[in-house]
């Protein structure tokens, strides 16, 4: 580099602005791809954002799973958070917004009486597969896969307590739009969802693949189902069996990735 900079300042200064102006186009082509970078960045972020704030839905801290240990104070703050989360990751004009509004405020009341309560919740992996921005960079197309898990213990009638940990992976096609500068997502437009049981019983089925031992996580399963089957005299310990499940352990989707993968193999 150095060496064309003395060739060209001997050749005039015709030529000297005319790699000035190459060098300003190749710094504008190289600050174009950090934005891009940067706004795929955003919106994957917001994206995963939403999913989150959707398995949020009705969340609490309480020693005996029911909202009844919140003063209304607590309740009140709890709606503004949760609205105020909603609000950043999803857009005006997205049909869920105040639907998710309106039921968080129902499980929360719900939940004075009955108990619903979520452990933990959340997402287990994800993978995006595109992010394509319209050219006025106001809107955008995301596919994605993602698995997303809600460990929860709810009340019976006989007054004991269930306890169950439903996974699903999920996969997508969805609009984000910008809304005052800040990437939401608007709408999902196609949605294809795997339930763990199904993957299970892929898994299974699979057994007599060679290549694949499925051994381990067979076993997993069902002490995790021996756990899930019984019912709990007390919140406590009904929180203490579910506290004992590994939900990565349990995770069907990345054993059945692997199943899928000796199946095309095995095939060849």
């Amino acid at each position: 580099m150095k060496h064309k900079y003395h060739y060209i300042r001997r050749c005039g200064g015709a030529l000297l602005v005319g790699i000035a102006c190459c060098g300003l186009s190749a710094f504008s082509a190289q600050s174009a791809a950090q934005n891009q970078m940067q706004q795929v960045q955003d919106i994957q972020t917001s994206f995963i954002g939403a999913i989150e704030t959707q398995m949020e839905l009705g969340c609490f801290t309480s020693d005996s799973g029911r909202a009844t240990d919140l003063n209304e104070n607590d309740r009140l703050e709890l709606q503004k958070e949760y609205e105020e989360k909603v609000n950043r990751y999803y857009s005006t004009d997205n049909v869920c917004r105040e639907r998710y509004i309106d039921l968080n405020k129902t499980y929360l009341d719900d939940s004075q009486t009955d108990v619903i309560y979520t452990v933990t919740s959340g997402i287990l992996d994800y993978r995006f597969h595109s992010v394509q921005i319209s050219a006025d960079e106001l809107t955008a197309t995301v596919d994605a896969t993602y698995v997303v898990y809600d460990k929860r213990i709810c009340s019976n009638e006989s007054q004991q307590f269930e306890i169950a940990v439903p996974i699903n992976q999920d996969t997508v096609s969805a609009t984000m739009i910008r809304e005052n500068n800040i990437w939401k997502l608007q709408s999902i437009d196609s949605l294809d969802t795997i339930f763990a049981d199904d993957a299970v019983s892929v898994i299974e089925e699979s057994n007599v693949l060679p290549s694949v031992d499925v051994t381990t996580f067979t076993q997993d399963i069902d002490a995790f189902d021996a756990i899930c089957e019984k019912n709990y005299p007390t919140f406590q310990s009904a929180l203490n069996a579910i506290n004992g499940i590994d939900e990565h352990e349990i995770n069907p989707f990345n054993m059945l990735n692997e199943v899928k993968s000796a199946q095309v193999e095995d095939a060849q």
